[in-house]
């Protein structure tokens, strides 16, 4: 008898059911594994395992309205085309401001606000110099005019980055240097960001930093 000709091909099984010689058993989806009951399928949390492969910010999706909460104004249009087809146990990652995700939506890269076809126009009133993660204003040393603009030579760089006065860059804090990044097993540094990881045979706990 071939048990798997039920309920459409799906059997016994919630996902995929296997027929064999006088029996059967049952397998899921990647994203998903085999519970206890030998049937039933349990999603994976996929930012539970290497930061779901992002740089950054790495959301789980539980479902579509899910989705729309934790999903950053700036990347609801180019992911829109995205959630309709979402299934509880996918994620998708996110970049800060002055980021912006690559075409492997995987990883984030620096948006240069100095160049005005890429950024929102012109950002600033004289130089604009372009920083990782953000941008400064320089002011016209040659004009006895006011400078106009109100970000005049920022020293401010985003979370996850340092200025050094020396180059007057915003360099990456490597925050997997101190105290281990508060991770409870790996910490594993990105630019401008870091993530937690467990030991194999290891999961999170609910708190994403604790492993158990």
């Amino acid at each position: 008898v071939n048990e798997c000709l039920l309920r459409n091909g799906h059997g016994p099984c919630q996902d995929f059911c296997h027929n064999t010689h006088g029996s059967w058993f049952c397998s899921c989806r990647p994203e998903a594994k085999l519970a206890e009951d030998g049937q039933s399928c349990e999603f994976l949390d996929q930012c539970t395992i290497n930061n779901g492969n992002c740089s950054h910010t790495c959301h789980s999706l539980m479902g579509k309205e899910k989705a729309l909460k934790v999903l950053s104004a700036k990347a609801l249009i180019f992911h829109l085309f995205f959630i309709d087809f979402c299934v509880a146990g996918t994620a998708f990652c996110d970049c800060p401001d002055g980021w912006k995700l690559g075409d492997d939506a995987k990883n984030c890269q620096d948006i240069n606000e100095c160049d005005e076809t890429e950024g929102e126009g012109r950002v600033c009133a004289y130089e604009c110099v372009n920083t990782i993660g953000s941008y400064q204003c320089v002011e016209n040393l040659n004009s006895n005019e006011p400078p106009e603009d109100t970000q005049i030579l920022m020293t401010t760089c985003p979370v996850g980055f340092t200025f050094n006065s020396a180059t007057r860059e915003c360099e990456d804090v490597d925050e997997c240097r101190e105290d281990n990044g508060g991770c409870h097993q790996k910490c594993t540094n990105t630019m401008g960001s870091f993530y937690c990881s467990c030991q194999p045979n290891f999961i999170f706990a609910d708190d994403k930093i604790t492993c158990r």
